[in-house]
C-alpha cells in the first residue's frame, strides 16, 4: 500500500503583494514553498513598514528571529546608491518572491531560504540633474538562497555573472 501524499495551495499577501504558495505536511515535517512570480499589484509602503512586515512574516513562519533582516544596514546600502534623496520619501513594493521553509518534524533545525526582489518608489525625486538620462525606477534584491536556478530566474546575479 502506498502512502497518500497531499499538499495545499495557500493564497496570501506580503507587503500587499498577492502571492500563492504550496504547503506540504509529510513524514519529515512541514514544507512551504513560494516560487518566483512577477507581481505588479503591490502597493508601495514606507521603507520601515516594509522591513517590519518582512521581519514579522519571517518570525511568524519560523518562530525565530534568526532570519531577521537589518533595516539600518539595508537602508544604508540604498543610501549609497540613491544619495541625498530623503529616505523618508522612499517606498518599497514586492516585485518577486521566493520562499522555501522547512520545519522538520522532530526538533531538527528550521531552514528558511528566501529571495526578494523589491522595487523602490523614489517618490518623484530625481537622482541626477542630467537632462540626458532619468532614473524612473529601481529594484534591489535580498537573498540568502544558494539556489542558482532561483537566483538566475530573479535576475539577482552580479554584473560579471550576467555577462558570462
Amino acid at each position: 500500500m502506498s502512502d497518500i501524499h497531499m499538499n495545499f495551495t495557500v493564497d496570501f499577501s506580503l507587503l500587499t503583494a498577492d502571492l500563492a504558495g504550496a504547503v506540504e505536511k509529510n513524514q519529515n515535517g512541514v514544507e512551504f514553498l513560494v516560487m518566483p512570480q512577477q507581481s505588479t499589484a503591490s502597493e508601495p509602503l514606507p521603507a520601515e513598514t516594509a522591513m517590519n512586515e518582512i521581519n514579522g512574516f519571517f518570525k511568524e513562519i519560523t518562530e525565530s528571529d534568526e532570519f531577521k533582516l537589518d533595516p539600518a544596514d539595508i537602508l544604508d546600502k540604498i543610501k549609497d546608491i540613491v544619495g541625498d534623496i530623503a529616505l523618508a520619501a522612499v517606498k518599497f513594493s514586492i516585485k518577486q518572491v521566493f520562499i522555501h521553509f522547512i520545519k522538520p518534524k522532530e526538533g531538527g533545525k528550521v531552514r528558511l531560504e528566501y529571495a526578494l526582489s523589491v522595487g523602490i518608489d523614489l517618490g518623484g525625486k530625481k537622482l541626477t540633474d542630467s537632462s540626458y538620462a532619468e532614473v524612473q525606477s529601481m529594484t534591489f534584491g535580498i537573498w540568502n538562497t544558494e539556489n542558482k536556478k532561483i537566483i538566475d530566474k530573479m535576475g539577482l546575479l552580479n554584473i560579471s555573472e550576467q555577462l558570462d
